[in-house]
């Protein structure tokens, strides 16, 4: 009976200069010198250079990644720690992450990926942000003005750092921000220009109310505070508020003819919750939400939503950290919002 030898699994010896040498007929330092394109003033024929790196190709040599670093004073990494913020399925990780690696990846940088949700925990992470693990971080969503001290003094150090909370939390650190008061008037002017005047919003984030409240000033609407509905916790921008936003001001005998969420899954409930109640979407009542979730072109009516630009904030982010990596100045900057209109406003 035949009885199979087992099979030893391993690594693969890797090629190295001494082989390089070998083969070519010449010493590891001039192999070395070659390779690192630092002959100074070795003399070497352009036909022996050649033959090593014929070598070094045919035989599938990779220089070592930290003796690369080594060499250039660079890591080709860039730290990015994130606290996450809003809501499972607003998109918000998936666009500022694919905007982060698609320029990332032009510039041949690897991504080290951290979360954390205390200032504890950027604190513990920061300890291993320096020069000698990266050659920048990139700092997103929430911002903990407790640990500015500590990430200006990093920064201070020479680790170019570059973040984007929604403002800056350090004059000294550049951001690439988003304007949440501007989200706030873009919002309601849209709702206006629709031929809206009883609107309501749904509060989360002050400076978005601030925006709400200078639309109606600029279109000489009276404010009316029946048709706010403020949200016991704040960073609750779930479906259910949006559900209860509604049965809120239908408990109320408030007249309303659109509604500012501050959120795509508060209006996704809003729009289930009037449909509910035979209320039409946009006939009778139009909706607006914030983000510009993948979901918005799935609900049963289409929903109008404010992009953030999450992922071109991520790509001009690590456009700015290249540029503090080469010693280029770089200045805070702060995006306008985008909206993305669909049925439950047209």
């Amino acid at each position: 009976m035949f009885e199979s030898q087992p099979r030893r699994f391993g690594r693969a010896r890797s090629v190295s200069m001494k082989d390089i040498a070998e083969r070519v007929g010449v010493s590891i330092s001039l192999v070395s010198k070659v390779l690192s394109q630092r002959l100074g003033t070795t003399g070497v024929s352009e036909k022996t250079a050649r033959r090593i790196r014929e070598v070094a190709a045919e035989l599938g040599y990779n220089r070592n990644a930290s003796a690369l670093a080594l060499l250039r004073g660079r890591h080709s990494t860039l730290g990015v720690y994130i606290h996450r913020q809003g809501m499972l399925g607003s998109g918000y990780i998936d666009e500022l992450l694919d905007g982060i690696a698609s320029v990332a990846h032009s510039h041949r940088q690897r991504l080290s990926l951290n979360f954390y949700s205390t200032a504890k925990e950027i604190l513990a992470l920061s300890k291993d942000a320096h020069l000698g693990t990266m050659d920048g971080l990139l700092l997103a969503g929430i911002a903990h003005s407790e640990t500015s001290e500590r990430l200006s003094a990093i920064y201070r150090a020479g680790l170019p750092i570059v973040t984007l909370h929604e403002n800056p939390f350090s004059p000294e650190i550049p951001n690439i921000g988003m304007d949440q008061d501007y989200v706030g008037q873009l919002a309601t002017e849209h709702l206006i220009s629709r031929g809206s005047r009883r609107i309501a919003h749904i509060v989360n984030i002050g400076a978005r109310f601030e925006g709400y409240q200078r639309a109606l000033r600029k279109a000489d609407i009276l404010y009316d505070p029946r048709l706010i509905f403020e949200v016991e916790l704040r960073g609750d921008f779930s479906h259910e508020v949006g559900v209860a936003a509604v049965r809120e001001l239908r408990a109320r005998g408030v007249e309303f003819d659109a509604i500012f969420a501050q959120s795509d899954q508060e209006g996704a409930g809003c729009i289930n919750e009037l449909s509910a109640h035979g209320v039409r979407v946009p006939e009778d009542v139009r909706v607006i939400g914030v983000d510009n979730a993948p979901f918005c072109d799935l609900l049963q009516v289409p929903l109008t939503s404010v992009s953030q630009e999450h992922r071109k904030r991520g790509q001009l982010a690590v456009q700015a950290i290249m540029a503090l990596i080469d010693n280029e100045p770089v200045e805070t900057v702060s995006l306008e919002p985008v909206i993305y209109i669909r049925e439950s406003t047209r």
